[in-house]
């Protein structure tokens, strides 16, 4: 339930039972009407004592065409309603959901099932199809803004996404392809924030079917924005294609062949290898593979956050020379030392006490859970200190519980996911910032590149971070952080009270910090690596 808009809900106050569902963190001002979705959809059998409690029900989307798994929400919610249910999207546009709307999305899901079979056909076809014009492929070059503008593509159906490391990424990709490559043509699902004015953005239509099954509807993505995205090349002729890659998306090998354009792969990791270690397997991975394969193959240039990455590829016979390296950045003017955090501070009460702050998305690899078990020793020993975290995701109700203690005493705040563009005063209201990643857990090493790493470094603020990849990498040890043993609370809590106590090393470390966050890791720098690299790639 991703797409789920994380805004407020209104109406329904002063009515006895009512309830207002929200995907997300509860506000900590909201009364006991509010929950998550979330929270109800994964009950189980625990809905049948939920038959007809409720009245009225209020659901906000961010629109009403994009809800994933849209039969399955509005039976949860239809359940357990006895009264009035109205669905409201974030642009206003409102609709009532009774049984009868109900059966018809189950129509709808049962009928997309049908068509399945010849859904994946079509898409075997486009890949046999691919496969047959790799052998022969001739490369061809990009050699400067005379050739056309970027072709800046994204594909996955990603709507209702507001905050992250992604939408860091495509705004700040974006902003350095103005400066290097010439004003770019973003072609996406929806608008991303913090995007640059100066972008030419051309929206897809979203699909219309196939909202009930997830992979289904990647793969009818591909068929949909696809051939949407070839319309729009063939009219505004640019001159290289930039695809962040999606599970199942051929469409940016498919423009850079139709128009005989580079095509430059944004490779974050396998989503194969991402899916069977921090999810579910694909139930369609062989074809999740061999569209995965394709495109490394097809590339001009892969480029890549890490060396782990960048070695992955050359074990998969990617040559060393299509790929380049290029670690995530920071708008170092957005994240700032400058920056006042004191109405955050107020909002969440936090006072003069000293904060150790935390922002992600809790995703397994994040380490939230380190922090918390951290966070409750520290807690016990030192008078005065809170915990803000920001973010929300799969891992926060273990961290709620680790916290329950300190969450009633409002020593630990968990905000929920905020908008990108309030993250920098999120992070001026703490005093120290924790990075807690933890190792993969099949053994492999850590390839990410952590956007907030790059953000933390800007807002000038002391760090403690997992003495992991890339992590270890950037930060040096005792001079822009502190960097303990990765899953290890006992170390993480030791590094923390340090710093608590020691504001002289808080402030050099976040000085040090700040300049190398200026210095060296700004996306103009870490688009100028793409762009000179793909300068250089081979005919």
């Amino acid at each position: 339930m991703a797409a789920l808009h994380r805004g407020l809900a209104g109406g329904a106050a002063g009515v006895a039972g009512a309830i207002v569902l929200r995907e997300g963190a509860v506000p900590a001002d909201a009364d006991a009407r509010w929950s998550r979705f979330s929270d109800w959809s994964g009950r189980g059998l625990g809905l049948v004592r939920e038959f007809r409690r409720h009245a009225p029900v209020e659901l906000r989307v961010g629109r009403l065409d994009t809800i994933p798994r849209p039969f399955a929400t509005a039976a949860v919610v239809r359940w357990i309603s006895r009264g009035p249910i109205v669905v409201r999207a974030s642009d206003g546009e409102a609709k009532r959901l009774g049984w009868r709307q109900v059966a018809s999305l189950g129509a709808r899901a049962i009928a997309d099932a049908a068509l399945a079979p010849a859904l994946l056909r079509r898409a075997r076809a486009r890949c046999e199809a691919l496969e047959s014009m790799l052998p022969g492929l001739e490369r061809t070059a990009w050699r400067g803004v005379h050739d056309g503008p970027p072709f800046y593509l994204r594909t996955e159906p990603w709507y209702g996404v507001s905050s992250g490391g992604s939408i860091a990424h495509t705004a700040g990709v974006v902003s350095g392809l103005v400066f290097e490559a010439g004003t770019p043509i973003v072609v996406v699902p929806e608008r991303p924030p913090l995007l640059s004015e100066v972008a030419e953005i051309v929206l897809l239509d979203p699909p219309h079917r196939f909202w009930d099954y997830p992979e289904l509807r990647l793969i009818e993505c591909d068929e949909h924005f696809g051939r949407q995205a070839l319309a729009i090349a063939a009219a505004r002729r640019p001159g290289f294609v930039y695809h962040r890659y999606a599970a199942f998306s051929t469409a940016g090998i498919r423009v850079a062949f139709d128009r005989r354009i580079p095509l430059v792969l944004e490779y974050n990791g396998s989503e194969v290898w991402i899916r069977r270690h921090w999810g579910h397997p694909f139930r369609y991975e062989h074809l999740a593979r061999r569209i995965e394969e394709q495109n490394l193959r097809a590339a001009n240039l892969v480029a890549v956050v890490s060396t782990v990455l960048r070695d992955e590829l050359v074990a998969r016979s990617v040559e060393p020379e299509r790929i380049v390296v290029a670690p995530n950045g920071v708008d170092t003017d957005r994240f700032r030392p400058d920056l006042s955090g004191e109405e955050v501070r107020e909002r969440y009460a936090l006072g003069s006490d000293l904060v150790i702050g935390f922002v992600g998305t809790f995703g397994p690899w994040h380490g939230a859970g380190v922090l918390a078990r951290a966070f409750v020793s520290l807690a016990a020993r030192i008078p005065r200190l809170r915990l803000l975290l920001i973010g929300d995701g799969e891992e926060r109700p273990v961290v709620e519980q680790l916290l329950a203690e300190q969450i009633a005493e409002r020593r630990a705040v968990l905000a929920g996911a905020v908008a990108a563009d309030a993250v920098p005063v999120h992070l001026a209201a703490c005093d120290v910032l924790v990075a807690a990643h933890v190792p993969n857990p099949d053994g492999s090493e850590f390839f990410g590149s952590p956007t907030k790493l790059f953000e933390y470094m800007a807002a000038g603020r002391a760090i403690v971070a997992s003495r992991l990849g890339q992590l270890a990498e950037v930060l040096d040890h005792e001079r822009t952080a502190l960097l303990v043993e990765p899953g290890n609370p006992d170390d993480l809590a030791r590094a923390i009270e340090r710093l608590v106590r020691d504001a002289g090393l808080r402030v050099g470390l976040a000085e040090a910090a700040r300049k190398a966050a200026v210095d060296r890791h700004g996306w103009r720098e870490h688009t100028r690596r793409i762009v000179d690299a793909l300068r250089k790639s081979r005919r």
